[in-house]
């Protein structure tokens, strides 16, 4: 804010002492006046450049400069979970720093060091997460993995013998073994493009696999409704139990879901989602890639409506009133809204 601070004093000036310099300006010189000028502008460019600097070091240290809007979770008086948005302020985090020398590379695991390979003609992930050796099925071969040293900018390959994992298809997930560890690691081919519904099923094992979380609702723009612990032989038995689905393009739209239930694929993915949309969309979002189908509304509104009825929803509501404020050491604290079963927004 200095800059503007320098500004307002630059132009701040009384209008009392504008009156009673007022006869004396015609004998001012135009020189005068553009020396005022030019000193404001190298007051104003030396700001600004030090601002510039200001920024550029953060950038060098490790500092982040970024626009973050808080949001709080609170509970209003009619025991409703709301979640009020704060001001948008400038925030400078700190980024994690890595020590860049020669020896880092040789520091990491080595399935960090060698952190991709090719496998069936695509490129599978690294993503730090180890297979025992019970999970693990046979050998299938060796490749070369790769890794690159961001010391020297180097790239390094390692053989790897590639293992099938006994839960997941190859397609999608395998161990790999390196000769310096005991340690079987799983790599993914992240961006593997599923085909039918019925692939997706075979090739991650989701009747062995898939666990359901906790299914949203979308009643508006400011609120949700939670539903808790959804059933995966819900999910399995009312979304997913025709194989036969074509995967679509839709490129036509931007494809909201009205419901959407978070899903672990164990032990491997915790990120992913299966949702529909009114309209008769099915939406999964697995390892970061979205695949969708037509199930038709009839069967998109069958299963919403069934949660609803069945499952005890609380409401959750983002608001900008001013917040309640509760006793933290209170024994008990407000709880979110619990509708009796059958509410439907």
């Amino acid at each position: 804010m200095k800059e503007k601070k320098i500004l307002e004093a630059l132009t701040d000036i009384d209008d009392e002492l504008i009156e009673e310099a007022e006869p004396e300006k015609k004998a001012k010189s135009k020189k005068t006046y553009i020396k005022w000028i030019a000193a404001a502008a190298c007051i104003i460019l030396a700001v600004g450049i030090g601002i510039t600097i200001n920024h550029i070091s953060n950038i060098y240290d490790g500092g982040v400069i970024s626009e973050e809007e808080t949001t709080t979770a609170l509970v209003t008086e009619s025991n409703e979970e709301v979640f009020e948005e704060g001001n948008t302020e400038i925030v400078i985090e700190e980024a994690t720093r890595i020590p860049i020398d020669e020896n880092f590379w040789k520091s990491l695991d080595i399935n960090q060091r060698y952190d991709k390979l090719q496998y069936r003609s695509a490129i599978y992930y690294n993503h730090n997460i180890t297979a025992s050796e019970a999970e693990t099925g046979e050998k299938i071969t060796t490749v070369k993995a790769e890794g690159t040293d961001p010391f020297d900018n180097k790239s390094h390959t390692k053989d790897a013998s590639v293992y099938k994992l006994k839960k997941f298809s190859d397609k999608i997930a395998i161990a790999v073994k390196f000769e310096e560890s005991d340690k079987f690691f799983v790599y993914l081919n992240d961006f593997y493009e599923f085909e039918t519904s019925g692939e997706i099923i075979d090739e991650l094992k989701l009747r062995d696999n898939l666990k359901a979380i906790d299914g949203y609702y979308k009643e508006d723009d400011i609120a949700l409704i939670r539903y808790e612990k959804i059933d995966t032989d819900v999910i399995l038995k009312m979304l997913l139990d025709d194989t036969t689905l074509t995967a679509i393009k839709v490129t036509d739209r931007i494809l909201i879901p009205d419901f959407s239930v978070e899903i672990e694929i164990s032990p491997f993915s915790s990120d992913g989602s299966i949702a529909v949309t009114k309209d008769g969309y099915l939406i999964i979002n697995i390892f970061h890639r979205e695949t969708v189908f037509f199930i038709g509304r009839e069967k998109s509104e069958k299963f919403i409506d069934y949660v609803m009825e069945n499952y005890e929803g609380k409401k959750l509501v983002y608001t900008t009133d001013s917040p309640v404020v509760y006793d933290e050491t209170a024994e008990k604290l407000p709880v979110t809204e619990v509708f009796s079963n059958g509410y439907k927004p």
